[in-house]
């Protein structure tokens, strides 16, 4: 329960300044979106299964709202957040913090930079595409 709290902090924070609303009426109805949300997913496993979100695009066409929704995240918003993570961190970050949090230095941690600059947002690119578009691996 308190790792959901936890979740549902960073949410509930960014649109309390977003909207400018209390903690109290946006907790509750983000938390109640997300309770629907669940619903919807529960109801797509038996009342649902006919109901297809991204019945338009092929690699959605025969998922259900739970499928369509684990898919999304697991092929769009996680490759997302990697090869953001990465630019960031080896474009953006500075590199004595960096330094400092992964505690390495010398050959191994410029060898970390150039993993984390150059190869890591091209593979992560790559895996997003490919698993996206999965006809393109033949």
């Amino acid at each position: 329960m308190t790792s959901s709290i936890s979740l549902l902090e960073a949410v509930v924070a960014w649109a309390m300044k977003r909207f400018g609303s209390g903690r109290a009426i946006t907790a509750w109805t983000v938390g109640g979106l997300i309770f629907l949300i669940g619903v919807a997913c529960a109801l797509s496993l038996n009342v649902w299964s006919d109901v297809r979100l991204l019945g338009f695009w092929s690699l959605f066409e025969d998922k259900n709202i739970f499928d369509t929704i684990d898919d999304v995240v697991s092929k769009i918003l996680l490759p997302i957040t990697a090869f953001l993570t990465a630019i960031f961190i080896g474009w953006r970050a500075d590199k004595k913090l960096v330094a400092a949090e992964t505690g390495l230095e010398g050959g191994i941690f410029v060898l970390y930079r150039f993993l984390i600059s150059w190869l890591a947002p091209i593979a992560v690119f790559c895996i997003a595409l490919f698993g996206l578009f999965p006809v393109l691996l033949g």
